[in-house]
This record gives C-alpha cells, sequence and structure tokens, in this order.
C-alpha cells in the first residue's frame, strides 16, 4: 500500500500489493472518500482492513510548521524548529544548571552537552487508542551530535500541550538550530492493553542462552 497523508486527513488508496485490489472508494482518488487505510485485504485475506482515525494538529504559533512526510514511503513525519527572535528556550546546561537564552536572528546556539526544548509550535491531538512517538534524525545524530536526549519521546492522547523537542548535543563543537531546522521525526501508533502482574515463580530459561547482560557478545 501507498499512502500520501495530506494535513493527516487525506489518504490515497494504491491498492493491495498481493492481489491489487482496491478498496471502494477507487484506486489513486484524493482524497479517498473512505479515508480507509488497508493493514489487511479483505479480498484476498492476506490480512484485514481497519480504519485508522487522522492525527490533528494546532498551530500555537503562526510560524509553525506543519509535518511532512521526506519522501513517499516515509515511514515517520518530519518536525520542525520553531524559533523566532525575541523568544525564550528553557533548558539545561552540561553541569545540569538550567538554562534560558534567547532567541536571535531566528536561530539558537546549544553548547556542547547542553539539553535546550526546542518548540514545535504545535500541539497534537492524538486519538484515544495511539500515541506518538519521537525519534531521531540519523543524519543528524551521525554528522553533529544532535540527538534527542531522551532518545524517543512519548506523547501519550491525554497530553494537550505543545510539542517540544529535547535536543542534546553531544558533540564537543557549538551547534546552531534555525527556524524550520528538522530535529525530530514522529509517527503515531497504536497502544496495546495489558496487564503487569506480580508471579511467585522465577522466570525460566526460554532459549540456549546462557549468561545475562552483555552474555551474547558483539560478533
Amino acid at each position: 500500500m501507498k499512502f500520501v497523508p495530506e494535513k493527516f486527513v487525506t489518504l490515497v488508496c494504491d491498492g493491495c500489493k498481493n492481489c491489487q485490489a482496491h478498496c471502494e472508494c477507487g484506486p489513486n482518488q484524493t482524497p479517498a472518500p473512505c479515508d480507509l487505510k488497508f493493514a489487511a485485504c479483505s479480498k484476498c485475506n492476506a490480512f484485514e482492513s481497519s480504519i485508522i482515525p487522522p492525527l490533528k494538529y494546532y498551530k500555537v504559533s503562526p510560524h509553525a510548521f506543519a509535518p511532512t512526510w521526506g519522501t513517499a514511503h516515509s515511514a515517520c513525519f518530519d518536525l520542525r524548529a520553531c524559533l523566532r527572535t525575541g523568544d525564550y528556550v528553557n533548558g539545561f546546561k552540561a553541569n545540569n544548571q538550567p538554562s534560558k537564552i534567547e532567541v536571535y536572528d531566528n536561530c539558537i546556539s546549544i553548547h556542547p552537552g547542553q539539553r535546550l526544548m526546542i518548540p514545535t509550535g504545535l500541539m497534537f491531538d492524538i486519538p484515544v487508542g495511539y500515541s506518538v512517538r519521537l525519534h531521531c534524525r540519523s543524519g543528524l545524530a551521525v554528522k553533529q551530535g544532535l540527538v534527542l536526549a531522551n532518545h524517543e519521546g512519548i506523547i501519550d492522547s491525554d497530553y494537550c500541550d505543545p510539542t517540544f523537542m529535547v535536543m542534546h548535543n553531544t558533540s564537543l563543537v557549538w551547534l546552531v538550530i534555525t527556524h524550520g531546522d528538522r530535529l525530530a521525526q514522529g509517527e503515531m501508533i497504536p497502544d496495546m492493553s495489558y496487564e503487569v502482574n506480580g508471579t511467585l515463580e522465577k522466570p525460566q530459561q526460554k532459549t540456549d542462552r546462557a549468561g545475562g547482560f552483555g552474555s551474547t557478545g558483539v560478533k
């Protein structure tokens, strides 16, 4: 299936990869009237179809950027920094002391070891039963050492506040973050309901693994 979300509401049906069948809205219609995203194909029974509710966003700042997909097959949408001259960004220095930095020329410097809460200017309206996960961007991590401080941000459906990207400069040089920079990528995923129960029985070995932390080695 190929889907091109447009403002988180529009879906494009391109048919089942297994049998080439299309949903009732027909192939390649934009928007797809049924807003049906196939997790499966009911015609070839390869899997079952399900309706995915849209992820909505609200611009807290008129200067905020809408989430976008980098390519047609991107699994995640990109989130951009919303930095305007005169704004202030909160964070922590490398020695864990709090800091408050003013934005100049729509950009801000992040020192080595510093963590800053970079605003997106967006609030997400996440459907009940789903959450949004924020991930680092690979290019920023390997080329500049700029990563999410918590490595993966989790936004619950009952969180109704502005979204921030907590960026951490792991390099040894100053880095500059500019308004509009793509700093993180996000995805909406379904929640799983399960219980966490205590047990009086010690867990038993399920495979031939012998040893605990680090026992499988590197090679």
